[in-house]
């Protein structure tokens, strides 16, 4: 069978008039609404004449919306993962989500998505985070102890310098004033009992 291009035109030309007739009751198809559509076509709308859906009901996937979710996978389009917390992982309906065998240990509800409490878990949470908190509080204690303490250590050594620097001018200057005693000469140099003498 060769399909030419006129059939194409004639096939998106029916679409486009079976989209804009839509019959009164739904679920029923066609031009003079006898053809009943396939089961789980969402709000019973389809194109009766080749029994395709215009799209699925949850649960379901296919052009003629007969085929189930593969394991793992539920809902419209079967775009969504079962719960990790079902008890065999990944098992669960395909329309609902809800897993089939029950949930694993310390897990909840239909979908196993609830944390479940038997008293010891939240004051456990309890512990758990005031410890965090705790730490972290005293990280930046401690961070802010070694910034102040740096700090400090900084301006004492600047002070030092400058005392040290200090001194050392002191010193040099004595020195040269040393220098400008030492070089006299001699013949100035009177014993002290001989001055009070001549007095």
């Amino acid at each position: 069978m060769v399909i030419s291009k006129n059939d194409d035109v004639l096939e998106i030309r029916l679409k486009q008039l079976m989209l804009n007739h839509r019959c009164p009751e739904p679920g029923y198809d066609g031009w003079n609404c006898s053809l009943l559509c396939p089961e789980n076509c969402q709000d019973d709308q389809c194109y009766a004449v080749n029994k395709t859906c215009l799209s699925c009901v949850a649960g379901y996937i296919g052009s003629k919306c007969i085929e189930v979710c593969e394991t793992g996978k539920y809902g419209i389009d079967c775009q969504q993962r079962c719960s990790a917390f079902c008890h065999t992982s990944g098992i669960c309906h395909h329309i609902t989500g809800a897993c089939k065998d029950g949930c694993k240990s310390g897990w909840k509800g239909a979908e196993c998505l609830e944390v479940q409490d038997d008293g010891k878990t939240s004051t456990t949470l309890y512990v758990v985070v005031a410890s965090l908190v705790v730490l972290v509080i005293s990280n930046v204690v401690l961070v802010l102890y070694v910034i102040v303490l740096r700090k400090h250590r900084k301006k004492q050594k600047k002070h030092k310098t400058y005392e040290q620097t200090k001194k050392e001018n002191v010193f040099t200057q004595d020195i040269s004033g040393y220098d400008s005693v030492v070089s006299r000469t001699e013949e100035n140099y009177q014993e002290l009992a001989t001055v009070t003498a001549d007095r």
